[in-house]
């Protein structure tokens, strides 16, 4: 609704400064053009903004300016008091904090909006933990906190996936919860990386105070960061043909995902089927392994380089002069 539209501009100019109509327009999910025009009937209402054009230019409201807007509907009420997995809130040491808002808010309600925020709480939950149990991240958590709160500068030794460790002096930008884990968002000589907080093996809050940029933004970089991420550890996907004793091996492996949907069986008394592995390599060592069960029908590089090592194998073992 274009009411609803008006305040949330208003709101957004208040609590975030100058705007671009372009970064409104992404925000509500609307066209510059019509920013535009709310913008000239809020000018029309009496709201005072101001816009500048140029070079760093935008929307703001006039300084001293600011608005109440009372009154919550159901949907933003539904919206507040989704009943939210309390873990993480607790891990940060703000469990207690957001009952405190929430109870705040909710006996500040009339009796139709109480009963709406009580509904929506039994009817929708949501769980940010993973089904997999996970090594305990909060060993550090309060430190962690308090390095991103005050930005404070941290000497860390951390292990990534291989074992290997790295020793760094980092500037902590933020914490991320993704799928019930913590992650570290830290500036070092090397850039900005993300590390997994379960993998710090030893953390030292130190007194040096470091400047965070001022137009950094947590969730950009996040977002770009598991783009890049999913795309390096995208699966390797084979169309095989395999007998039923392969079939029986592939779903016992930890390291292939196989795809029950796409099981066809074929006159030769094979199925064909669609596997996902996590890499190449593991893919081609389960193929030559399973020869006399399997073939790998795509893709074509898969099958070149099986091809290569049967060659090899063939030369090596194919005559012998006992």
């Amino acid at each position: 609704m274009r009411a609803d539209r008006l305040i949330a501009i208003v709101m957004h100019l208040q609590s975030k400064g100058k705007m671009t109509a372009k970064e409104l327009a992404a925000l509500l999910e609307v066209s510059e053009r019509t920013i535009y025009r709310d913008i000239d009937a809020l000018g029309s209402a009496g709201v005072p903004i101001v816009a500048d054009s140029g070079l760093g230019g935008g929307f703001s409201l006039s300084p001293g300016y600011r608005t109440n807007v009372d009154g919550l509907h159901k949907d933003e009420i539904h919206a507040l008091f989704l009943q939210l997995d309390e873990r993480p809130f607790r891990q940060l040491g703000i469990g207690q904090s957001l009952q405190s808002a929430l109870l705040k808010i909710f006996h500040s309600l009339p009796g139709q909006l109480r009963h709406d925020a009580e509904w929506i709480q039994n009817r929708v939950y949501l769980d940010t933990r993973s089904w997999r149990p996970r090594p305990d991240d909060t060993k550090f958590m309060r430190q962690l906190q308090r390095s991103v709160w005050e930005e404070l500068q941290v000497n860390l030794l951390y292990r990534d996936r291989t074992g290997t460790d790295y020793r760094w002096a980092a500037d902590p930008f933020g914490l991320v919860l993704k799928s019930g884990m913590w992650f570290l968002v830290v500036r070092t000589e090397q850039g900005l990386v993300s590390l997994r907080v379960a993998r710090i093996r030893e953390f030292e809050l130190t007194d040096r105070k470091f400047e965070r940029p001022a137009d950094f933004n947590l969730e950009a970089y996040w977002g770009v960061w598991t783009t890049d991420y999913e795309r390096k550890a995208a699966p390797y996907e084979v169309r095989m043909r395999a007998d039923t004793v392969a079939l029986a091996a592939l779903s016992a492996m930890s390291e292939a995902s196989v795809d029950e949907t796409s099981i066809r069986e074929t006159e030769e008394g094979r199925s064909s089927v669609r596997v996902l592995f996590p890499s190449e390599e593991i893919a081609l060592t389960f193929a030559a392994g399973w020869a006399a069960h399997v073939e790998a029908l795509a893709p074509q590089e898969l099958r070149v380089r099986l091809a290569e090592r049967a060659a090899l194998l063939r030369e090596q073992y194919g005559e012998q002069n006992f």
